[in-house]
Parts: C-alpha cells; structure tokens; sequence
C-alpha cells in the first residue's frame, strides 16, 4: 500500500512501507511510526537509527542534482546559441540587403497586454530566383517615443457630468470646470467654445490631448440654429490643417488641431431623444466621428437603461445618423465582428467621477450611495470601461485615420472645387488670363487687366 503523491515520489519510500492510512514500517528495523502525510519522521528515524544507510538513499538526489546543473548548463549554452545564431543571421540579412538593388520597408506597431509598445521593420526584396523575399531588419520597443495627438469634443446641455467623465476617463484635470472654476463662466449666456490642452503621459505613450467644451449648447429658450457655432468650429480646423497643407514652404510635421472625436452626452430621460439631440447629431455625423453616450446612467434601472439605448438605436437609424464605428469603414470580417459587437453596446451608459472609495480593501473610483458604492470601472455597473477603450486603447489610431481620411478629405475636395470653380470663372471673365493659362503671349504688363488677375488672385489666396 502507497501513498497518493501529487509530486516526485520521495527516497525515504525505498526504505518504508505505508501499513495504514497514518502508519509506516521500516524496513530496516520494522520499527513503526505515525504518518501525517511527509516524510519528516521517517528521515529524522533514518537519520538517527541508520545513518550509514542514508548515504546510500540520497544517491538518488544526488543523480537529481547533477540533471539540474547539466539542464541549467545546457539552458545557459542554449541562450548562446540563440544569440550566435542571431548575429549570424543579421550579418546575412545586411549582406543581401546591400547586395540587392532596391528593398521596400514596411513597419508594424503593436503593444503588449503591458501596453508597452514595439515597431517591427521588414525589408521586402526580390532575390536572385526572381521570387520575392522578406527579412526581419528589427524590433525597438518605444519607451518614450510614441506622441499622439487627438482633439475630443464633449458635446451636450450643461448638467451631464461632461468634465467630470473627461477628468475619470484620463485620471486628470483636463476639462474645462477644472482649469477655468471661475464662477461668471459657469452658465454663460451663449455658446462659447472653450478648448484646453493637456499632454497626458503613461507607459511611455505621450499623448497631447484636446478637450473642446460647448457650454451653453441646447440651454437657451430659442436653440434653432445653434449647432452652428460647433460646425464652424471644426470646419475652421479643417481649413487651418488645409492651408497649412497647401503652403509652398510647409512645416514637416503639420499641427494637427482637427477635431478627430465628439462625445455626445445624452440625458438620461428614459424616453427618447429631443428632437435637438436628432437634429445635431444628424448634421455633425457628416463632418466628424460621434460616439453618444447616457450620461449619469445610475439614475436609471438595468431595465430602463436597455430600453433606453434600443430606442435611441432605432431613432439612430431612422434618422439616419451613423455614429462611430460606421459600418462601411469596417476592414475586414474580423474588424466587422469586433465593431458589431461596439455597435450593440452603442449609445454607452456611462457614471463618470473623481472621488476615490475603499471596497473590499481596493481603492476605486465611484460614486457613494446610502444603499452601496456605484463602481466606475466595473462593467457590471456601467460602461465606462468599453469607452475609455474604444477611445484610447483600441480604435484611437482608427477614429483619427477616418477623420483624416474620410471627414478632411471630403472637406479638402470640396474646398479645393470651390477654389477652381472661382479660377475659372475668374479666367473666362479676363481674355488676356485665359491666354495666358492656354500658352499664349501675354499681355504686356501695362495691359488694362494685369493689376486686375494680381488682384483676383490674392483674393483667392486671402479666401482659402
């Protein structure tokens, strides 16, 4: 009879035998002695009642031990190995990269479940069987050396909890109340935007954000038209990228103040959206990427809240506002499934705050109830979490990529039509300009409309 042993069978059990659940034999000297399952009181015997025996017990160990020191041995020449193999496929790397005539560069950014953060080059050449061939050049890890900039717009009437959940979701000061606490702003009499700039810094990733805040918007007794303030505002980012863009001596590295994300707050009524929640967002939605979401969603119940975010879906669609993601910039199928599953949880019901409490020994950002402690950052509570990662950890690079590519772009066309549009009307209604853009002679300087092209064409300039 033997012991059950999750672990290595021990030496001592060549000299005893299990007699009983809590009982063992010698073997040498057949004493018996209590088991409580080690073999603590079988060496202590061993020791003292056949010492010259237990030499010859502990061969084993021994033969143990030296497996252990050969496997450390061979792990620390493995090590080697790879590091001599390393330096010898780097050597041929650069001697086919100096040897080929041109090599095409790709590089690829990741970041750990650390959110450390690592870019990959890879060299792309065509060897000589005609047959295209790749090899790894690199991988850096990026300590300091990520910079991102992104403008957030926080959007919705006063009351909401905006700067709140802008301060929870960067665990900063960064909205405007926390910035500028002066009392006469508090309630201003028209819609003022209010923009401030942060660089906000974790794990290495420098981040340079922007919070633009509309206070006033929808407080007014008349609010017909009052959506205007913001689109020009975020068209006058546009167009200062645009000229910027357009410069014959532009910088290298364009200041980018575009509005890249609106976080649009929605009151928590449980009913539906104001007709001026519709009318916004269905007009902001073609110009920059919206992402709503119910503000102070503790004040209703798991019940009203999915009714609530169903309904707000279906007026989503009948009005035909698509907020972010949109569905026709999915990638791929697997980006598809990933957005689909963003676009069910879509508008957030999100509890923003700045108070730390201490549950269950953990200090957590929440809101203090007399019934309990509304956990911020717990999904079971609200959904904060998916959008802190929706914005900063997931799709940032995305919801920039989409306002560059889709939202200026449309912009930029648009504008750049306009542009030639008055040129050529501009050369229809001058004969001596229309010569000169066909090839013709021009006109001597002195001629009645040289002053006059001069002088349209800085009006042009002065326009874009």
């Amino acid at each position: 009879m033997e012991p059950a042993r999750k672990r290595g069978r021990s030496d001592m059990w060549e000299h005893f035998n299990l007699i009983a659940p809590d009982k063992v034999r010698c073997l040498v000297c057949s004493a018996e002695l209590k088991y409580h399952g080690n073999t603590s009181s079988m060496i202590r015997h061993f020791t003292a009642k056949h010492g010259a025996a237990v030499n010859q017990g502990n061969t084993n160990q021994v033969d143990r031990k030296r497996e252990l020191d050969e496997a450390l041995v061979n792990m620390v020449a493995l090590k080697n190995m790879v590091v001599h193999r390393y330096e010898e496929d780097k050597t041929k790397a650069k001697a086919v990269v100096q040897r080929v005539e041109a090599v095409s560069l790709t590089a690829d950014m990741w970041t750990s479940i650390n959110m450390d953060a690592y870019l990959a080059v890879t060299g792309h050449y065509v060897d000589d069987s005609v047959r295209l061939a790749t090899v790894l050049l690199g991988v850096l890890p990026f300590l300091k050396l990520i910079q991102l900039v992104t403008s957030l717009l926080q959007q919705g009437q006063s009351g909401l909890g905006k700067s709140t959940l802008m301060n929870t979701l960067f665990k900063s000061k960064v909205s405007r109340k926390s910035v500028q606490p002066n009392p006469e702003e508090r309630i201003p009499k028209t819609i003022e935007i209010k923009s401030i700039s942060h660089d906000v810094e974790e794990k290495g990733v420098r981040m340079k954000l922007t919070v633009i805040d509309t206070p006033g918007f929808g407080d007014q007794i008349n609010n017909e038209n009052c959506w205007q303030p913001i689109m020009k505002f975020i068209n006058d980012q546009y167009e200062a990228y645009l000229q910027e863009e357009i410069n014959i001596n532009r910088k290298k590295r364009i200041p980018d103040s575009r509005v890249h994300c609106c976080i649009y707050f929605i009151p928590p009524t449980g009913h539906c959206l104001r007709p001026l929640d519709v009318e916004f967002m269905r007009r902001l939605s073609k110009v920059v990427n919206i992402v709503p979401v119910i503000a102070k969603a503790d004040t209703l119940t798991l019940e009203e809240r999915d009714d609530f975010k169903q309904t707000i879906r279906e007026e989503l669609r009948a009005n035909g506002i698509d907020v972010y993601p949109q569905k026709e910039f999915d990638e791929d199928a697997e980006d598809r499934l990933i957005n689909d599953k963003i676009r069910e949880m879509i508008p957030f019901a999100v509890v923003g705050s700045d108070q730390e409490y201490q549950v269950n020994g953990k200090r957590i950002l929440g809101r203090k109830t007399k019934w309990g402690t509304i956990e911020v950052e717990n999904i079971a509570h609200c959904e904060f979490a998916y959008l802190r990662d929706l914005l900063i950890r997931t799709h940032m690079q995305n919801i920039k990529d989409i306002t560059g590519s889709i939202h200026y772009e449309t912009y930029r066309v648009r504008r750049l039509n306009e542009s030639n549009g008055h040129f050529s009307s501009h050369l229809s209604d001058h004969p001596d300009a229309q010569q000169k853009a066909n090839g013709q002679p021009e006109q001597q300087p002195g001629g009645p409309h040289a002053n006059g092209v001069a002088a349209q064409h800085e009006a042009l300039s002065h326009e874009m």
